[in-house]
């Protein structure tokens, strides 16, 4: 069921933080190119606002799962260790980390 004030659906989306123990209500990094490559050889680049967020609407994006991350940032890389299948990456990379993730996503 959809309401006239929800929000964009997500096909991926999450924050990129300055160091690893960043509280919730906090903000990113800016600038930071976020890669992802989906298992059907798809690669999709958004970059992080003002508030480090990044996102991929649903909309405009099918991510063929699983799919693998990297962030480039001013010279520097860096890639998740192993392919994802859940798009909410913030529900993984909370501040401690959940789901065996280390936690925060931090910048590279």
């Amino acid at each position: 069921m959809s309401r006239e004030d929800d929000g964009p659906s997500f096909a991926a989306a999450g924050t990129v933080f300055p160091g690893p123990n960043e509280p919730d209500d906090c903000y990113g990094v800016a600038g930071v190119t976020v890669e992802i490559a989906d298992a059907d050889g798809a690669l999709y680049s958004t970059e992080t606002n003002e508030a480090g967020n990044f996102y991929l609407l649903s909309e405009e994006v099918t991510l063929a799962l699983p799919f693998s991350v990297r962030m480039l940032y001013q010279g520097r890389e860096r890639r998740m260790l192993s392919a994802q299948a859940i798009g909410a990456c913030n529900s993984c990379h909370t501040e401690t980390g959940a789901n065996l993730a280390p936690g925060r996503i931090l910048v590279p």
